[in-house]
């Protein structure tokens, strides 16, 4: 930066020497001497030295400055990306996805867009007018201070007019940040909103940030407006005291005319520059602004790092004790208590709200309880550090998300070094198999972002699939299979249990068909866990499951009647 700042001022004073001819060439030509070649030619060649220095200054200014601006890009999105690689799960939760792409992208551009450009044309506009006034000084001190004389009410007009923009600035980031959010909310739901016939005026989210949004704008904007007018007018006016002093200067005799027509030329576009130092100075408070905006992600509660414990690996059993979770005005669990031993199958069933999925998200490490302990054997769940509890719990959720590439590296995201074998087992116990046959490029096949040209149980299998691959002891499935029928669901969990019976599995379903034979389950109703026991247990006492049993098998006897023309014949 440093650099840019030097061969910045190098243009500045290059651009000065023109000037400094034509003042030369008046002298000469208002005087009675006669002009020379040879002093024309050196003329002629200052002026061409002016502007290689020029033009080669701002070049190689411009050029540094492009070097660190993109420096500070590179450097400030891998901190980001690094803060926000290691932020705690639960605080990635609670943040939008409108603010933190606002945080990466747009407010680190910003500071990318003002050092790479601004910063010469703001050395520039400072230095421009300090050069100026330097040689009219030394030219004529009267003229000098005539072509000033406008600056200081310009500046004091708009400070007057521009007090307290920095909170609207930090306002108007806040606004963009909430109406990205809710933008990407609304463009991620419209296939819905199409379905039920809804518009934009409908997404009620979108509706008030834009009105918020609006509201900020129509407060700003008449204040920016008055202030850079009066700003604009005052700074054009210093002419207004140049002419009829310079004039009256020379009519005493006190000013040689040579020096009051380049006062004039000069003083014209001499407070030009304090426009770009305003403009400079709004977009000073943006990336300021922006720079706040990252501080949340810079500050981000990182996850603790804690040494691995090999003793984990041996598979010990995983224990909520008195385990409670509350949203803010939400409680979720009371005092949730159960064991799932080692190597066992138990499945926790529930009406919705239940808390089901919190309990889920909880031993995944997504969420931290208010109150009590879950356990892997003698370790609390907290105190174990991020990259082994990774390798220790597998979590697939009713929503996959499928990343843009092939079905492979999806497949391989938990575990890059898995086998074809490996591959070819978790697909299968997936019920994966046939989906893979119909594609035409199997393995190879490219998806989508989202993999939005699958079904969605064609993306939970291969979801289901790739957290088998992941090779973690302990497997949460939280209506993981919720869009499949109930003999491909049977079909899976069996094939669970044949093909990796050391796995210490977590189901959460809705539906008990094909898993009536686990080792445990749970009954949970608002928050707690009201029974356990197996499926003969259960039918026999427990009225919901025994309505939740017979809603199950009896969706499983529907069937497709046939027209009433075939069953007269």
């Amino acid at each position: 930066m440093l650099g840019a700042m030097v061969f910045t001022l190098l243009g500045v004073m290059a651009e000065l020497v023109p000037y400094w001819v034509f003042f030369q060439v008046m002298d000469v030509l208002l005087s009675p001497s006669a002009l020379s070649t040879q002093w024309l030619l050196t003329q002629c060649a200052c002026l061409a030295l002016a502007m290689l220095l020029k033009y080669g200054g701002y070049s190689l200014a411009y050029f540094l400055s492009h070097h660190a601006a993109y420096a500070i890009l590179a450097h400030a999105r891998q901190r980001l990306l690094q803060r926000l690689a290691w932020a705690s799960l639960p605080w990635l939760q609670q943040q939008h996805s409108g603010q933190l792409k606002q945080a990466v992208l747009q407010d680190v551009e910003r500071i990318e867009s003002f050092v790479a450009h601004h910063t010469v044309e703001g050395i520039a506009a400072v230095f421009g007018p300090g050069c100026v006034l330097a040689f009219l000084l030394w030219l004529d001190w009267r003229l000098a201070l005539a072509a000033l004389a406008s600056a200081p009410l310009a500046l004091l007009a708009s400070g007057m007019l521009m007090r307290n923009t920095g909170k609207s600035y930090a306002q108007y980031v806040s606004r963009l940040a909430g109406l990205d959010a809710a933008t990407i909310e609304y463009v991620r739901n419209m296939s819905v909103m199409k379905v039920f016939r809804l518009d934009a005026s409908r997404f009620q989210w979108l509706n008030e940030q834009l009105d918020a949004y609006y509201k900020l704008i129509r407060q700003m904007t008449p204040r920016m407006i008055t202030a850079w007018s009066c700003f604009a007018a005052l700074l054009n006016a210093n002419l207004l005291c140049v002419l009829p002093l310079g004039l009256y200067w020379h009519a005493q005799g006190q000013v040689s005319l040579s020096a009051l027509m380049l006062t004039i030329m000069l003083g014209a576009g001499m407070l030009r520059p304090l426009f770009k130092i305003n403009h400079l100075n709004s977009e000073l408070r943006e990336v300021l602004a922006g720079v706040r905006g990252l501080l949340p992600v810079l500050h981000a509660p990182q996850h603790p790092q804690h040494a691995d414990d090999d003793a984990l690996l041996l598979m010990p059993s995983i224990q909520f004790d008195q385990v409670s979770f509350a949203y803010p005005r939400a409680p979720v669990l009371d005092d949730v208590s159960f064991e799932l031993p080692p190597a066992s199958l138990t499945v926790l069933l529930g009406p919705s709200g239940a808390g089901k999925s919190a309990t889920a998200q909880l031993l995944a490490g997504l969420l931290q309880p208010d109150s009590g302990n879950i356990r892997l054997g003698a370790r609390v769940l907290a105190d174990i550090g991020e990259a082994q509890r990774t390798r220790l719990i597998g979590l697939a959720t009713q929503e996959p998300f499928l990343f843009q590439g092939t079905l492979i590296d999806n497949l391989r995201l938990g575990n890059p070094m898995a086998s074809d074998a490996d591959v070819a087992l978790a697909v299968k116990v997936a019920q994966a198999e046939a989906l893979l046959e119909s594609l035409p490029q199997g393995y190879q096949t490219r998806l989508h972002e989202h993999g939005v040209r699958l079904s969605g149980g064609e993306r939970q299998r291969l979801a289901v699939a790739r957290v088998l691959l992941a090779a973690t002891p302990i497997l949460v499935l939280d209506e993981a299979t919720s869009f499949a029928d109930n003999m491909t669901q049977k079909a899976f969990y069996q094939a669970l249990r044949q093909h990796y019976p050391e796995k210490t599995v977590l189901v959460i379903t809705h539906r008990a068909y094909g898993v009536e034979w686990a080792d445990q389950i749970l009954v949970m109703e608002n928050g707690r866990i009201v029974d356990r026991g197996v499926h003969a247990a259960l039918l026999a006492r427990n009225h919901f499951y025994q309505q939740l049993w017979a809603h199950t098998t009896t969706s499983q006897r529907w069937r497709l009647g046939a027209p009433a023309s075939e069953g007269a014949a």
